[in-house]
């Protein structure tokens, strides 16, 4: 993490505290409460004890407090060891956060070791409008970070929507690459998706191109569950001149259907279909994704109703006309002896409506 980003993630916590007589004079008495009977001589001269430690350090440098904290990831430790009604000067307590006519609140949390699972609830506050009324989309702009580590890989599932509290409900499953611990942690929802659609349709197969075109991107994201099997025919590579060795940019060969329209801004559209080395190719346009986030599921239905996904996908992004597209390319292993008794349908998901909140809560578990 550069050290500029740390320092302005912490400024909002710790901005214009500033200790002060009564403030020390607290300190002083609960650490005699708790059994550390000790002098203020003694105090400021043992700093070989974890309470001189801490006492010193927040009265040196609390004007300068976020260079601590990215120093001694352990500091709020102490202020929960020794001056427990301190920790509110650090970060308040906020079970819920009320912002854009929307009440976002957290039900229930767990936390173990790198992971943690939230169910999170969205209602509408009551100088809000009908925002919440049925299924609702969070896309992927959530994160929860502590004192030395962050959330880096995380999933956000809808668990339903209950018309009597007027509620939508989120299971969330976060991962840290660090020891979460179990002092305050700060949970961030940036936009919800308020208009959720989903629509069923056949996709025609009749224009399917034959050895299309093909170019490299560089991919935004994978799924499925034969990577190696397109990895062995060399789709994937890596850009040489990525700005981090330790985290490449992935690239991956697409077909080249030409210079999308800017048009497809708000639209989810099939750009095309294409049939190459033993692989059925779909691609799919889903628009802008700053504000909204739309995306397909592809199925293949052989000539007895059978049907089957993909066995892989690869994601990537492009400006047109100042404008950033997201593309998704859909990849099937299929002999081409079967491709005549195939027919294809999606169902085609739409997420707007987006209401930019910047929900934040902080948790503190026992």
């Amino acid at each position: 993490m550069e050290e500029r980003t740390f320092i302005n993630r912490y400024k909002r916590a710790y901005d214009g505290i500033v200790p002060g007589k009564e403030c020390m004079d607290r300190l002083f008495r609960e650490i005699e409460e708790n059994g550390e009977k000790r002098s203020r001589h003694r105090l400021f001269t043992a700093v070989g004890t974890a309470a001189a430690c801490f006492a010193a350090l927040y009265l040196a440098v609390m004007l300068t407090l976020p260079a601590v904290v990215r120093a001694a990831p352990g500091f709020y430790e102490l202020v929960a060891r020794y001056a427990p009604s301190l920790a509110d000067y650090c970060l308040p307590l906020e079970y819920s956060c009320t912002r854009q006519g929307i009440t976002m609140q957290v039900e229930a949390v767990e936390v173990e070791e790198n992971r943690a699972q939230i169910v999170l609830s969205f209602s509408d506050a009551e100088e809000g409008g009908d925002l919440i009324h049925g299924t609702v989309e969070m896309g992927h702009s959530y994160g929860m970070r502590g004192f030395g580590w962050e959330s880096s890989i995380g999933g956000a599932s809808f668990l339903g929507y209950d018309e009597d509290a007027d509620k939508a409900y989120f299971k969330m499953d976060l991962t840290s690459f660090q020891r979460m611990g179990k002092a305050k942690m700060v949970l961030t929802v940036k936009q919800l998706m308020t208009v959720v659609t989903e629509e069923e349709q056949w996709v025609p197969m009749d224009d399917m191109v034959k050895e299309p075109a093909i170019r490299e991107v560089i991919m935004s994201g994978r799924s499925g569950t034969n990577v190696d099997y397109f990895r062995e025919k060399g789709v994937f590579g890596r850009v040489d001149d990525s700005p981090r060795p330790d985290d490449p940019r992935l690239t991956s060969q697409v077909m080249d259907l030409g210079k999308a329209d800017v048009g497809l801004t708000d639209e989810l559209t099939v750009m095309g279909i294409g049939y190459l080395d033993g692989v059925l190719r779909v691609q799919v346009c889903g628009g802008t994704y700053e504000d909204a986030e739309r995306h397909a599921q592809l199925f293949l239905v052989d000539s007895q109703g059978q049907e089957r996904i993909n066995d892989l996908s690869v994601g990537w992004n492009e400006e047109i006309e100042g404008e950033r597209l997201s593309f998704d390319e859909y990849w099937f292993i299929v002999d081409e002896a079967e491709l005549e008794n195939l027919r294809m349908y999606g169902i085609f998901y739409r997420n707007e409506g987006c209401v930019n909140g910047d929900w934040e809560v902080t948790l503190e578990l026992e």
